[in-house]
């Protein structure tokens, strides 16, 4: 599914690896994207022996990363294409703590003065160029306090969830179950309506 540029791209991304990362998958076997997403991950995990995935038979379509055994609290609940696609790879990256879109150190002291439990679910579109910005912003905000976590879901193949929601605009975010943000956003604005 990935070309050979892409993948050559990716094994020298991924040639540093210190940790081992696992996609830990659970979908549906009648799920309409299972070969789209497997495909994507067979790919992936050919690009370095730190990476390889476990599957498991659920209800719908999710994976979440997991570095070392540890659950870095970034779930997908998409075939990360498009856009997202580098958000996975920036996911995988940052882990190391290197990359790209990382917040400077004042952010980091802002991010982790947030002490509650706050579970964040962004709802994006794989063709939409700010939602992975703002995921990658989001998930970098996670990697550095244990006390967030960030799940991203592709309304394409969610769209009961859309409906429900009343989301008209992506990317939306909601904190504990609440919306509080739409559109674009910087580390600023985030961290206060975590706040």
């Amino acid at each position: 599914m990935l070309d050979k540029e892409v993948i050559d791209y990716l094994q020298t991304t991924f040639e540093d690896l210190k940790s081992h990362y696992v996609f830990d998958v659970t979908i549906s076997s009648e799920h309409p994207h299972r070969g789209e997403l497997l495909n994507i991950l067979d790919d992936l995990v050919k690009c370095s022996p730190n990476l390889s995935y476990q599957l498991k038979e659920g209800d719908g379509l999710e994976f979440t990363l997991l570095k070392d055994g540890v659950d870095t609290r970034i779930k997908f609940r998409s075939s990360p294409n498009g856009h997202e696609f580098k958000t996975l790879i920036l996911a995988i990256v940052n882990s190391e703590g290197r990359g790209q879109n990382l917040p400077e150190e004042r952010i980091i002291q802002e991010i982790q003065k947030i002490t509650k439990p706050i579970h964040i679910v962004t709802y994006i579109s794989l063709n939409c160029a700010i939602c992975g910005e703002l995921t990658q912003m989001i998930n970098a905000m996670v990697l550095v306090n244990e006390h967030l976590s960030h799940e991203i879901v592709d309304g394409g193949i969610n769209k009961l969830e859309i409906i429900d929601n009343n989301i008209k605009v992506v990317p939306s975010v909601f904190v504990n179950g609440s919306l509080v943000h739409v559109g674009k956003g910087s580390y600023e604005e985030l961290i206060e309506k975590l706040g």
